[in-house]
């Protein structure tokens, strides 16, 4: 008889533990479904102020109202077709108020040596100041 006594005092304990840990359980599911609600109310109102600002955005990117605005408040005006250059070869290299700069290019490549006994040594090339009107010129003229 006590032996009976026993086991209902297991099983009775394993049920009042497991119904402990559904509940539990039961509770964890039920606060993470509030944390997804709270999570997507916030993904909706994330994506309704996108849905703003790519709107405020587009309005504000309108070439009708930015035109508006460039006539308002800056005096510039569209060029001529008389104005456009149309062949490089007219603009003049010897006057100084039109020289365009044009940096030398150094090549692509470099020679690299793996020959520890005689190093090439690396020259930089900087620009110099250059106090007349003419385009800058380079140290050593560009040459390595």
């Amino acid at each position: 008889m006590r032996g009976i006594i026993l086991k209902y005092i297991v099983v009775s304990a394993l049920v009042i533990a497991s119904g402990a840990m559904l509940m539990d359980v039961s509770h964890h599911v039920q606060r993470a479904e509030r944390d997804i609600k709270r999570l997507d109310h916030e993904i909706a109102r994330e994506e309704e102020s996108i849905r703003v600002l790519k709107a405020e955005w587009a309005y504000l990117n309108n070439p009708v109202r930015l035109e508006a605005l460039a006539t308002d408040y800056i005096d510039l005006i569209s060029p001529e077709a008389a104005q456009l250059i149309s062949d490089m070869s007219v603009i003049p290299d010897h006057d100084p108020q039109a020289a365009i700069f044009i940096p030398q290019r150094s090549p692509l490549h470099r020679d690299i040596s793996y020959d520890a006994s005689s190093p090439k040594p690396i020259q930089a090339i900087y620009p110099t100041r250059n106090t007349s009107n003419t385009a800058p010129s380079y140290i050593n003229g560009g040459s390595r």
